[in-house]
């Protein structure tokens, strides 16, 4: 009788641990895709924010760098 609950309490802790092994390259698996998700959206982002790029897209619309300095103003009180 205890041979057989040992035997089977065997099995159970095996499988236990084999559906664990399971879920956890499971997860590894989703890890590794959003990573890859992460780091395509991180250089899209930097394409994006690429200073000639967003000339670019002003020109597109009608903007263009200023040819004169900036004025600086100054209000005393």
């Amino acid at each position: 009788m205890f041979l057989s609950m040992l035997i089977m309490m065997t099995i159970y802790s095996s499988h236990s641990a084999d559906q664990k092994v399971f879920k956890i390259s499971e997860l590894n698996k989703e890890v590794n895709r959003l990573n890859d998700i992460s780091v395509s959206a991180k250089i899209d982002l930097m394409n994006v924010k690429m200073e000639s790029k967003v000339l670019l897209r002003l020109r597109e619309q009608g903007f263009y760098p200023s040819n004169s300095q900036p004025l600086k103003i100054i209000i005393r009180d």
